[in-house]
């Protein structure tokens, strides 16, 4: 047994001693960082009692943190961050750290200590906009983590892998882009299996999105997945950007956070029936018909994963574009699309937001559109509120088809139909 001059000595005998100490805790498997201070609840055990802390002096134990200090040195540091992201910033893949906030929280954060490797020096020399985004990036992410770390599946390691594979001295934006699948795929899985059903051994998110809302998810996140999907050759190639890699792992966190919210929540208070996701246009692409007298074919994406495709006449388009541009003019459906695409980190954009999703879902359109029967439309009934347009359009044979776009879709919509019938004209069409 050592002496208390044994340790104010750091002795050969006190040295010993400790070794036998960490033997203990290691064959008790105490993680590294812990061991301090279970050290000193050994060291009770063994009769010694000492003050670790408090107004009096503290040299022995001092001493005691020392020779695991000398020991393990950084493995001893404890991350107490809820989670971490990758932020771009002027272009640049900047790691923002969430730390742990007890109490309520100012709403302050120094963004030179969140972001690391952001100097005060650069950060001072950043526009107002780009550093009010730098903060509102911190809360939205924080908000998501608070609910990804309630999910019994450990999904942060995933996290931490994409991250790593972005910012490492040799980056690989694909490896990136798996581990965000991965961590997608997992958190889907665990709300399946806790739903009491076994998920498939795949990787196609879509196939397990379905399956989870079958298990009652709430509908709406499909439009998000295609930001995230990805094959698993993308782990070989070099044809993955790092734009994508950003996308997909905000996305991967937005996922893992709506999974997250609804993972407890019983699954007989959805009312399934009130989910109009097939009415919603998340994006769309058109194309022009030569062939007869002129019109626009539209190939329009809907917010539960589904396409309608309807080919509007010359005459339709011309109205239809008229009364869509007076509503704009009268003040309705600002065009954010302005603001946010002149701005220099656009590609932060919540994973969410009307325009990302927009821009990522949008589908390829070619002549070969034309060849199968669509529906043309022949007349149309639409009803304008303040933060969306529906259109009830009716086809030639009398099918009605639903069409709810936002202010955002709007905007595109009414640039679409601008660009078509202008291009029409150079075709000799849309008189």
């Amino acid at each position: 047994m050592i002496t208390f001059k044994d340790i104010e000595e750091y002795s050969v005998h006190f040295i010993a001693y400790m070794e036998e100490i960490d033997l203990r805790l290691r064959q008790a498997k105490v993680p590294i960082h812990a061991r301090p201070l279970s050290a000193f609840s050994e060291i009770a055990k063994d009769g010694m009692q000492m003050v670790i802390g408090g107004a009096l002096p503290t040299l022995h134990a001092d001493q005691i943190n020392k020779w695991f200090q000398i020991r393990y040195g950084d493995r001893l540091l404890v991350d107490f961050d809820i989670g971490k992201a990758v932020v771009l910033i002027w272009g640049d893949p900047y790691v923002m750290r969430l730390p742990l906030i007890y109490g309520r929280w100012s709403g302050v954060v120094d963004v030179t200590r969140t972001y690391v490797g952001m100097t005060k020096e650069l950060f001072a020399s950043l526009p107002e906009r780009d550093r009010t985004e730098m903060v509102n990036a911190f809360v939205w992410f924080y908000e998501r983590y608070e609910k990804i770390n309630n999910l019994p599946e450990k999904v942060t390691v995933n996290i931490d892998t994409t991250i790593q594979q972005m910012i490492s001295q040799r980056p690989h934006y694909g490896e990136s882009q798996w581990a965000s699948l991965q961590t997608a795929e997992k958190t889907l899985k665990a709300f399946i299996k806790h739903r009491g059903a076994r998920p498939s051994k795949i990787h196609i998110l879509s196939d397990l999105l379905a399956n989870a809302e079958e298990l009652g998810l709430p509908s709406g996140f499909w439009p998000v997945l295609k930001m995230i999907q990805c094959k698993p050759s993308v782990r070989y190639e070099d044809g993955v950007t790092l734009d994508q890699a950003i996308l997909a792992h905000h996305a991967s966190i937005d996922l893992c956070a709506f999974v997250a919210e609804h993972f407890q929540k019983n699954p007989k208070n959805r009312v399934a029936d009130v989910d109009k996701f097939d009415d919603v246009v998340i994006s769309f692409g058109h194309a022009i018909d030569k062939n007869h007298n002129g019109g626009l074919l539209f190939r329009f994406v809907m917010a539960n994963g589904t396409e309608k495709v309807l080919l509007f006449c010359s005459e339709i388009c011309h109205i239809l574009r008229d009364s869509l541009r007076a509503s704009l003019s009268s003040g309705r459906h600002a065009d954010e699309r302005i603001e946010l695409l002149a701005k220099r980190d656009f590609r932060n954009i919540t994973p969410r937001h009307p325009i990302r999703m927009f821009l990522v879902n949008q589908p390829g359109m070619s002549s070969n559109d034309f060849e199968p029967t669509v529906n043309q439309v022949q007349e149309y009934n639409v009803v304008d509120f303040d933060n969306a347009v529906q259109f009830d359009v009716t086809s030639v044979g009398g099918t009605v088809i639903r069409l709810i776009m936002d202010s955002v879709v709007v905007n595109y919509f009414v640039d679409y139909l601008d660009g078509g019938i202008e291009a029409g004209q150079e075709h000799g069409l849309f008189g």
